[in-house]
């Protein structure tokens, strides 16, 4: 039993870690990244930039990534990624005891998950979103409900429901059971996937049949 939870125990340490490498390099590299380009003498790989500013597909994107950083490498100018060595730990030395800090995710199956730390934690909490939500007569990924809430899709009628919904599949019993009931306490949240295109803290919190 104890080496099962401390097998649990690392995966969350290292899923944490791994949200934190995966959005810094997104977050911290890309103006980095062009304005490295932009000062090589390399003028292939500026022409690749250039490019990549005029593709829309990501795959695309990526390709043309990867061909800059080779051009680089060959040209003798390897472009090194900037250092990237926070860890959840590190985060947690910046939370105030009621503080808590979550890190949504996004799987390849197109689920979603939270982790979630305190300060003074062994190590941090991961825990699945709801799979699916019911939209009018039938079931729907949260991932498709998401698609729905970002297009502004689903029936005006049922809009109430829906965002009621949506918001008990993403902010769920587990979840609400680690937000702070302290009035000054504060609740960091970096999201991913579609989550990124809407507004969590705005989701309801109370039951449309909620008199309060």
């Amino acid at each position: 039993s104890n080496r099962k939870s401390s097998v649990s125990s690392t995966m969350a340490s290292s899923a944490y870690n791994a949200c934190l490498l995966s959005k810094g390099i997104l977050l911290n590299t890309t103006i980095d990244f062009e304005n490295y380009v932009k000062n090589s003498t390399s003028s292939e790989a500026n022409r690749l930039m250039e490019e990549r500013k005029l593709a829309s597909d990501l795959s695309i994107q990526d390709s043309l990534d990867y061909l800059m950083l080779d051009v680089l490498k060959k040209e003798g100018q390897e472009y090194h990624i900037p250092q990237l060595s926070i860890v959840w730990q590190d985060v947690t030395h910046h939370l105030k005891d009621n503080d808590v800090a979550i890190e949504f995710f996004r799987t390849p199956l197109m689920e979603y998950g939270a982790i979630v730390i305190k300060k003074g934690w062994k190590s941090p909490q991961i825990i699945n979103l709801k799979k699916q939500i019911k939209s009018g007569n039938k079931y729907v990924t949260l991932d498709n409900a998401l698609k729905i809430c970002v297009n502004n899709k689903n029936d005006t009628d049922n809009q109430t429901s829906f965002s009621w919904q949506l918001s008990r599949a993403i902010w769920t019993d587990e979840l609400l059971m680690y937000l702070p009931e302290e009035s000054n306490a504060k609740v960091y949240f970096s999201a991913d996937g579609l989550l990124q295109l809407i507004n969590l803290e705005s989701l309801p919190f109370n039951s449309p049949n909620d008199s309060n």
